[in-house]
């Protein structure tokens, strides 16, 4: 059964389950506005008899601590670095991470050398400012109470037909405007020339990405496709693949997963 402990030294939570017998470490890193919870599907899953399993909640959000220095995206990695290095030393690694988890994720796997596997759900690799998300048009914005207004008018227009939008407009209104303002900047700073695709398809691990079909911009399935990244598409189903279809997402995970260890 998942258990959570707060980590004192930085005020994170994290949910977790060990496994005496897990050959390698499973970490998750939730999308935006989200904590653990969205991702607790992991536990209900057959990937448990082979890893253990660390979701933390990232700062500000769910159960965790928000600290200014965590403002800039680039100081979120390196303190779930510090975590794993505490919790996963020495051990094999394993990397998930759905939407701006992903491209957090994406640098995180980058700087970690015992990292096998990388899973990337949604995560934004290019500049896109023809489809631009809301999160890209932050900067645009001085005051994060009327950029957090804009985010959640362009969510209401797709409450209607999908049932996770509208829990996901639910988690912005909950949320900290100033949180959501400087990551949705430090996230738009971070893809500035597609960065973060270079970084991974420079990644030494093995690596897959995972995305909806009724989800992704045309340019971002149009550079997935050019650049033949490993993919799996996840039918009928939008950006949360892990909440529309749990059961086609958590098979195509452990399939990915049994794949690479056994």
């Amino acid at each position: 059964m998942p258990q959570e402990m707060l980590d004192e030294s930085t005020g994170i939570n994290i949910v977790y389950q060990y496994n005496q017998n897990a050959i390698a470490d499973m970490w998750l890193i939730h999308g935006f506005t989200e904590c653990s919870d969205s991702l607790s599907g992991v536990f209900e899953t057959s990937i448990t008899e082979q890893l253990n399993i660390f979701i933390p909640d990232l700062p500000g959000f769910g159960k965790s601590r928000f600290e200014e220095q965590y403002r800039d995206l680039n100081n979120v990695v390196t303190l779930l670095e510090q975590l794993i290095s505490k919790y996963s030393a020495g051990r094999m690694l394993i990397i998930l991470g759905h939407s701006l988890g992903a491209t957090i994720a994406t640098i995180l796997t980058s700087k970690l050398d015992n990292a096998v596997l990388f899973l990337n759900v949604e995560g934004m690799l290019v500049e896109d400012k023809i489809n631009a998300r809301s999160l890209t048009k932050a900067c645009e914005f001085e005051c994060s109470n009327i950029f957090v207004e804009y985010m959640c008018s362009r969510l209401k227009a797709g409450t209607e037909s999908d049932r996770f939008i509208k829990r996901y407009l639910e988690n912005v209104k909950k949320a900290d405007p100033d949180i959501i303002h400087a990551w949705a900047k430090s996230s738009t700073e971070l893809l500035v020339g597609n960065a973060i695709d270079s970084i991974y398809r420079d990644l030494k691990c093995e690596k897959l990405y995972v995305y909806g079909e009724h989800s992704m911009s045309r340019l971002e399935v149009a550079h997935v496709e050019k650049a033949k990244y490993k993919r799996v598409i996840i039918q009928d189903s939008g950006h949360w693949s892990m909440l529309d279809r749990p059961e086609s997402f958590w098979l195509v995970i452990s399939e990915a997963v049994w794949v690479l260890i056994c």
